[in-house]
């Protein structure tokens, strides 16, 4: 073989592996980015649940006074504070985990239940008002607090 041919062969052979390490190193790259964008998403979605969960509770607080804080309820502010609810359950659905959402949700159905038997009569005086928000909502809520505690928020 001549010294021509020879190198040649051995060009090629440097270009299949430039192309070969160029393949290798595109895929590396693009995994690269993709591992990066979904821990920022996730971190994302990690800052976004704070201010979800935190405005979920706020509304609960909000129900809860509309229902427990005098002799009469305004319905009104009742079914307000019940929408400010269900709006902040949606917060948290988007972002939330699922043990959390699946609470909140739970919290949600047992506040329009609430609602509609106040808006019914069946809750008239301030203590079958409480005791609905203790047996009905609070479990519930102690729970959802116990999950978002042990994820460390």
């Amino acid at each position: 073989m001549d010294e021509g041919l020879a190198a040649l062969i051995a060009g090629a052979a440097g270009l299949i592996g430039a192309f070969g390490g160029a393949l290798i190193g595109g895929r590396a790259a693009v995994q690269g980015a993709r591992i990066s964008a979904e821990a920022t998403a996730a971190v994302a979605r990690y800052q976004m649940r704070i201010p979800a969960y935190r405005a979920f509770q706020i509304s609960l607080d909000q129900f809860r006074h509309s229902l427990t804080s005098g002799e009469e309820v305004d319905v009104r502010a009742l079914r307000t504070a019940d929408q400010g609810v269900h709006a902040n359950l949606h917060r948290v659905w988007e972002v939330g985990l699922e043990d959390v959402t699946t609470k909140a949700r739970a919290i949600t159905e047992a506040c329009l239940a609430i609602r509609e038997k106040v808006q019914d009569r069946e809750l008239v005086s301030p203590q079958d008002r409480e005791q609905a928000w203790r047996t009905e909502v609070l479990p519930h809520r102690l729970e959802m607090n116990e999950i978002i505690r042990r994820l460390g928020m």
